[in-house]
């Protein structure tokens, strides 16, 4: 992932792409923990996080 200096450096569109990957994984996750019980709920919330920022940075940007 990257780090919010990175993530500055980017346009909206490359934002919003990175966004939309990121919201596919979590679904993908989510999916995943639900049938396997032994999933750590860590990357999810990083994942959480990760589009906390997208959002906030595509907002600074807009």
């Amino acid at each position: 992932m990257n780090k919010a200096r990175q993530l500055r450096e980017m346009t909206v569109e490359q934002l919003q792409h990175e966004m939309s990957q990121a919201r596919k994984d979590l679904l993908e996750q989510s999916v995943r923990s639900s049938a396997a019980s032994d999933e750590t709920g860590s990357s999810r919330v990083f994942l959480r996080r990760h589009i906390a920022r997208l959002l906030t940075i595509i907002g600074e940007k807009q």
